[in-house]
Protein backbone atom coordinates (compact mmCIF):
# COMPACT_ATOMS: atom_id res chain seq x y z
CA UNK A 1 0.00 0.00 0.00
CA UNK A 2 0.91 3.52 -1.03
CA UNK A 3 1.23 5.25 2.78
CA UNK A 4 1.37 8.97 1.12
CA UNK A 5 -2.66 8.17 0.30
CA UNK A 6 -3.26 8.26 4.16
CA UNK A 7 -3.50 11.17 6.91
CA UNK A 8 -3.17 11.13 10.37
CA UNK A 9 -7.06 11.35 10.20
CA UNK A 10 -7.29 7.81 8.87
CA UNK A 11 -5.05 6.37 11.90
CA UNK A 12 -7.20 4.01 14.49
CA UNK A 13 -6.45 2.62 17.78
CA UNK A 14 -7.38 -1.27 18.48
CA UNK A 15 -10.04 -2.24 21.05
CA UNK A 16 -9.53 -5.37 22.14
CA UNK A 17 -11.92 -7.76 21.32
CA UNK A 18 -12.38 -11.22 19.76
CA UNK A 19 -12.41 -10.25 15.96
CA UNK A 20 -10.20 -7.39 16.74
CA UNK A 21 -7.02 -7.42 13.93
CA UNK A 22 -3.99 -6.13 15.57
CA UNK A 23 -1.10 -4.58 13.71
CA UNK A 24 2.05 -6.49 13.72
CA UNK A 25 4.07 -3.72 15.59
CA UNK A 26 4.66 -2.94 19.26
CA UNK A 27 0.73 -1.85 19.46
CA UNK A 28 0.03 -5.20 19.75
CA UNK A 29 2.96 -6.46 21.90
CA UNK A 30 1.70 -3.79 24.40
CA UNK A 31 -1.92 -5.00 24.21
CA UNK A 32 -1.39 -8.68 24.66
CA UNK A 33 0.65 -7.72 27.44
CA UNK A 34 -1.61 -5.65 29.20
CA UNK A 35 -4.38 -8.28 28.70
CA UNK A 36 -1.58 -11.02 29.74
CA UNK A 37 -1.23 -9.35 33.46
CA UNK A 38 -4.80 -9.81 34.41
CA UNK A 39 -5.06 -12.86 32.72
CA UNK A 40 -6.80 -12.69 29.59
CA UNK A 41 -6.21 -12.92 25.64
CA UNK A 42 -8.42 -12.02 22.95
CA UNK A 43 -10.38 -15.55 23.08
CA UNK A 44 -11.40 -14.53 26.53
CA UNK A 45 -13.94 -11.55 25.00
CA UNK A 46 -15.72 -14.42 23.06
CA UNK A 47 -18.44 -15.55 25.04
CA UNK A 48 -22.10 -18.25 24.80
CA UNK A 49 -23.92 -15.10 25.63
CA UNK A 50 -23.78 -12.42 23.25
CA UNK A 51 -24.85 -10.18 26.40
CA UNK A 52 -21.27 -10.69 27.49
CA UNK A 53 -18.96 -10.97 24.15
CA UNK A 54 -17.30 -8.16 23.49
CA UNK A 55 -16.15 -8.30 19.35
CA UNK A 56 -14.07 -5.21 20.15
CA UNK A 57 -13.51 -2.09 17.84
CA UNK A 58 -11.58 0.29 16.16
CA UNK A 59 -11.08 4.31 17.58
CA UNK A 60 -9.95 7.26 15.19
CA UNK A 61 -6.93 8.36 17.48
CA UNK A 62 -8.10 12.18 15.99
CA UNK A 63 -10.68 13.55 14.62
CA UNK A 64 -11.27 16.23 11.49
CA UNK A 65 -14.27 18.75 12.59
CA UNK A 66 -16.55 19.51 9.94
CA UNK A 67 -19.23 22.46 9.96
CA UNK A 68 -17.45 24.01 12.77
CA UNK A 69 -18.37 27.60 13.96
CA UNK A 70 -17.07 29.50 16.68
CA UNK A 71 -17.91 32.67 18.45
CA UNK A 72 -14.86 35.19 19.33
CA UNK A 73 -15.33 36.24 22.61
CA UNK A 74 -13.66 38.38 25.20
CA UNK A 75 -13.21 39.25 29.19
CA UNK A 76 -14.71 42.25 30.60
CA UNK A 77 -13.49 41.20 33.83
CA UNK A 78 -11.66 38.21 35.22
CA UNK A 79 -14.61 36.70 36.75
CA UNK A 80 -16.71 36.41 33.33
CA UNK A 81 -17.98 33.52 32.30
CA UNK A 82 -17.08 32.68 28.45
CA UNK A 83 -19.09 29.86 28.30
CA UNK A 84 -22.93 29.54 29.67
CA UNK A 85 -23.94 26.50 31.29
CA UNK A 86 -27.00 24.46 30.59
CA UNK A 87 -28.68 26.20 34.04
CA UNK A 88 -27.56 29.64 32.57
CA UNK A 89 -29.32 28.80 29.50
CA UNK A 90 -32.54 27.46 31.39
CA UNK A 91 -32.14 30.71 33.77
CA UNK A 92 -32.22 32.63 30.00
CA UNK A 93 -34.85 30.90 28.56
CA UNK A 94 -37.31 31.26 31.59
CA UNK A 95 -36.43 34.85 31.48
CA UNK A 96 -37.02 35.43 28.34
CA UNK A 97 -40.52 33.92 28.31
CA UNK A 98 -41.72 35.62 31.56
CA UNK A 99 -44.45 38.29 30.68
Amino acid sequence: EDPTQYSVVDVVLPLPGFSVKFPENETKTMMMDLLKKDGLDLESFRKKSKDYCLHGDYRHIIAKGKDVCWDLVKYKTNEDCLIPSQLDRLNKSAIDQSP
